[in-house]
């Protein structure tokens, strides 16, 4: 019995996030305890919301006894919101990315562009570069080529990749 747990437990450590399955964006198996972290974000440490959002939307938990616990969306855009709304920039940018794709929330062109908006205002250069994705093919805005062009610079000129092309 201990021989097939540990088989299981290696194939969902490595074979799985080769094939698509359960893992963060990187194809990683994120095996912290989350009980410290969770205690941190109900204490309203926006970081912390932040990361536990990241926990229910990118990982897969595995107990103890080997049982895997899926992706929670819901639980996820729940505390991804609760850190946006104490301005943490990352996380108002992943949240207008949600509503933008419609990924645990229903799909809000609008409502994605006004987090881009509000992450920019703090500063985000990837909420720069989203805002200005959606200007360039009018997405929650009107099409609006030049304003994309000025947001895609700005975005550049703080050292943003994404905003180079």
């Amino acid at each position: 019995m201990k021989f097939y747990r540990i088989n299981l437990l290696c194939l969902l450590l490595f074979a799985l996030p080769l094939l698509g399955g359960c893992g963060n964006r990187h194809g990683v198996f994120l095996l912290e305890n989350t009980i410290p972290l969770r205690m941190r974000a109900n204490t309203g440490d926006a970081g912390a919301q932040y990361k536990l959002a990241h926990h229910y939307l990118h990982t897969c938990r595995i107990d103890a006894d080997g049982t895997v616990t899926p992706l929670n969306e819901k639980e996820g855009i729940k505390w991804l919101r609760k850190a946006a709304e104490q301005e943490h920039t990352e996380a108002m940018c992943d949240l207008g990315r949600a509503y933008q794709y419609g990924h645990g929330v229903p799909e809000d062109k609008e409502e994605a562009v006004r987090w881009y908006r509000k992450a920019v205002e703090q500063g985000n250069a990837a909420a720069l570069c989203a805002l200005a994705h959606c200007y360039f093919d009018g997405l929650g805005v009107p099409e609006e080529k030049m304003e994309a062009v000025r947001l895609f610079r700005r975005a550049a000129e703080q050292g943003f990749p994404n905003g180079m092309y």
